[in-house]
């Protein structure tokens, strides 16, 4: 019997088709998240994503203006995510309060 990383086995697995989606929206997740760490420099709390499915991404803000303030920085946010990930399309942004 032949012995493998295991490292190697789960990356492999992770990238099966069953897996491969929910590891691309926790990536997008985390990229927004990151992109409003570093431009915003807001608490967590504050601006989050919460939601990526099927191209429509979702981020809670607590404030309408929060809201609307990175809404007219959407542009600079795809840029952002099609830099980092270019295989995930981003076909709306929704912003809850």
């Amino acid at each position: 019997m032949a012995f493998s990383p295991i490292q190697k086995l789960l990356d492999n697995w992770f990238k099966t088709k069953k897996f491969e989606g929910s590891l691309q929206k926790k990536q997008v997740i985390d990229l927004v998240d990151k992109y409003i760490q570093e431009h915003k420099n807001w608490p967590s709390d504050i601006a989050r994503a919460s939601f990526f499915d099927k191209g429509n991404l979702t981020i809670k803000c607590q404030q309408s203006a929060v809201a609307s303030e990175l809404h007219m920085e959407e542009l600079s946010l795809r840029k952002y995510i099609q830099e980092s990930l270019p295989e995930v399309k981003i076909k709306k942004i929704f912003y809850n309060l």
